[in-house]
C-alpha cells in the first residue's frame, strides 16, 4: 500500500515500485530451478534415481539428507537449523567475504526475516540492549 504524504504534491519521480524484499517472486524474479530440484529430491528421495534430475542437484540433496537424522528432512533438527545447511551457508559467506572465516555454529537459520527478527527481539529482553535490523 502506498501512502500519499500530500495529496497532489509534485513528486521527483514518475512511478512507485513495490520493493518487498521478502517476496522476490511477487516482484517478478523467476524461481531458481536448482533450489526447487534440491527441495523436491530431499522430500522425495526416491526421485534421486530419476534421470531427469541433474547430478549437481542430486549431489546436494544427498548431502542434505546425509546430514539429517534418520536421513530424512522430516526428522527434528537442531534449533539453529540443519547443521549441513548451516555449513553450506558459512562456506558461502566465507567465499563472499573474501576468505574471512565464518563459523557455522554462529549461524541460525529461520523461516524468513520476520521470524528471525522476532527471535532476535525476544533475545533482546535477555541479553541485548539494542538490535540492528537491516
Amino acid at each position: 500500500m502506498v501512502v500519499e504524504p500530500l495529496e497532489g504534491a509534485k513528486k521527483p519521480f514518475k512511478e512507485v515500485m513495490k520493493a518487498t524484499v521478502g517476496d522476490a517472486h511477487a516482484m517478478g524474479q523467476q524461481p531458481i530451478t536448482f533450489l526447487r530440484q534440491v527441495l523436491t529430491l530431499t522430500v522425495s528421495p526416491k526421485l534421486l534415481n530419476d534421470p531427469s534430475y541433474p547430478e549437481d542437484a542430486k549431489k546436494r540433496a544427498r548431502s542434505v539428507l546425509n546430514g539429517c537424522k534418520g536421513g530424512s528432512v522430516g526428522s527434528y533438527s537442531e534449533s539453529a537449523g540443519i547443521e549441513v545447511i548451516r555449513k553450506h551457508v558459512a562456506h558461502y559467506i566465507q567465499q563472499r567475504d573474501g576468505g574471512i572465516p565464518c563459523d557455522y555454529r554462529n549461524i541460525i537459520l529461520s523461516n524468513g526475516a520476520t521470524d528471525g527478527i522476532k527471535v532476535c527481539a525476544d533475545l533482546k529482553s535477555c541479553y541485548f540492549f539494542s538490535l540492528l535490523i537491516p
